[in-house]
């Protein structure tokens, strides 16, 4: 006897509570692959050469204090290197940025 009517309740998507955060894994190494940097910015600005070598990097800037920090230039160096400058909104901070560097073509 073939079924006239389907319950389309049973067939709902029930989704995990929490969210996992995002994992960094180097393939090649085999192992993780993450640089970070420490720095006090000078006239609302922070420069740092990476010291890893990477594809192509992926950096996210943040500050101890309330101003807006973003990445603004991503620049090749050579040999796998890469000079990375974040700024802020306030041309004049001298506090502590924090860059996090990590891998994005792995």
């Amino acid at each position: 006897m073939a079924r006239t009517k389907i319950d389309l309740n049973r067939f709902k998507k029930v989704y995990p509570l929490m969210r996992r955060s995002p994992f960094w894994y180097y393939k090649e190494n085999g192992g993780l692959i993450i640089e970070t940097h420490s720095d006090t910015a000078t006239s609302g600005q922070l420069e740092f050469t990476t010291a890893e070598t990477y594809n192509s990097p992926v950096a996210v800037a943040s500050a101890e204090d309330n101003v807006n920090v973003w990445i603004s230039l991503i620049s090749p160096v050579g040999n796998g290197t890469f000079t990375i400058r974040a700024q802020c909104s306030d041309t004049s901070y001298s506090g502590v940025i924090h860059l996090h560097v990590g891998e994005g073509n792995g």
